[in-house]
């Protein structure tokens, strides 16, 4: 759309004369086109001044005069329509600042056929999609077992019963289970959190348990960990 024709559809629109399929395509546009929306809120905040400023002027000058009555012989339904669209796209409006965005995905995991489990999210941002791991990600496993593959190269196996927290890409919160991690040599400090230890990953193979009734383990596969009293 044209940049004179959206300015003289916003006018018609303020001025109720758009008839309702225009404003249904305005709307349309306004959704696709952010420099659009920004222009139609110029044209709000301009239409609104103009009518304070006639409404305040003395009746003496014509031209106001004829203005204001121009505006009693609006048609009252294109003044509804128009109050309706307006109500309309300032809720869509709302909602583009107001709507927090998704969580940035940055991993991916799969179960066995049998596994029970629940992925809850823990974030400020709209939870990621169905099968995804983002920042904030918490992790329960009853039955069966659990395959995650982060973005940054980082590949975990579980085995119920586990309780993981994804505090972010480099950390995980393991608050219960046993798990196996793979870290590719490009994310060497990833970071495994329990209860009593910390595990710093120096690229390589390891695995983690931690139990109420097993304690706090580490098993190295291949290459080392640092592995910290948690303080």
């Amino acid at each position: 759309m044209k940049p004179s024709e959206l300015e003289n559809r916003i006018l018609s629109l303020l001025d109720g004369q758009l008839p309702p399929e225009e404003v249904k395509q305005l709307e349309a546009h306004l959704r696709a086109d952010k420099s659009a929306l920004q222009a139609y809120f110029k044209l709000v905040q301009l239409h609104n001044a103009l009518d304070y400023k006639y409404s305040q002027a003395p009746s003496k000058h014509i031209l106001i005069d004829k203005i204001l009555a121009a505006q009693k012989r609006r048609n009252v339904m294109g003044s509804l329509i128009a109050a309706a669209a307006l109500l309309m796209l300032a809720g869509f409006a709302m909602w583009m600042v107001l709507a927090p965005d998704r969580a940035v995905e940055i991993g991916t995991i799969q179960t066995s056929s049998k596994a029970a489990f629940t992925v809850s999210y823990e974030g400020d941002a709209e939870a990621p999609e169905a099968g995804t791991l983002a920042e904030g990600s918490r992790l329960r496993l009853s039955e069966g077992s659990m395959e995650g593959v982060l973005k940054n190269g980082i590949r975990f196996v579980a085995i119920a019963p586990m309780d993981m927290l994804v505090v972010s890409e480099d950390t995980m919160k393991l608050e219960q289970g046993r798990v196996w991690f793979e870290v590719s040599s490009s994310a060497s400090g990833f970071t495994v959190k329990t209860a009593k230890l910390d595990v710093v990953d120096l690229g390589t193979e390891f695995g983690v348990v931690s139990a109420k009734d097993l304690g706090q383990e580490v098993h190295v596969f291949k290459g080392s960990v640092e592995v910290t009293v948690a303080g």
